[in-house]
């Protein structure tokens, strides 16, 4: 939902998920719709496109029909991409499934790229000095 609110930025207008509206609301840590995702990817063909249509069907949306597999494939990565929103599993898919990160730069001008990892702040590999050479460190600006 678009905010009427300003971002960090003060100039962008804030996007707001509606996924878990207070922080009060359940987080599902393994469920059905998820289980219905891990049928889909370790099946082929109409197993796949069933498991996938189990969970559109929940949603009321239109049925995924398919016999290619490489489309089969690219929707059940859409429909994880989707449906698993803000619970931690895209890095994941990304670096599993060898799906190249985006780059470029933000709506705010701030570039992006291929990390692979959370970078470490600054102050985390100060107060470690087991971190003392990490590579991947954020330095403010």
């Amino acid at each position: 939902v678009l905010s009427p609110l300003k971002g960090q930025d003060n100039v962008h207008q804030l996007w707001l998920q509606q996924k878990y509206t207070t922080l009060t609301a359940p987080r599902v840590l393994a469920g059905w719709k998820e289980a219905q995702l891990i049928i889909a990817e370790t099946s082929t063909g109409q197993a796949a496109v069933d498991a996938i249509n189990k969970l559109r069907a929940s949603a009321s949306l239109p049925l995924f029909s398919s016999t290619d597999p490489t489309a089969i494939a690219a929707q059940v990565v859409e429909e994880r991409r989707r449906e698993l929103f803000l619970d931690g599993q895209r890095l994941g898919d990304l670096l599993r499934l060898g799906i190249p990160f985006p780059s470029g730069v933000t709506i705010a001008g701030a570039p992006i790229g291929p990390i692979t990892c959370i970078p470490l702040p600054l102050t985390e590999r100060a107060i470690n000095p087991n971190l003392k050479n990490y590579p991947l460190t954020l330095t403010p600006k």
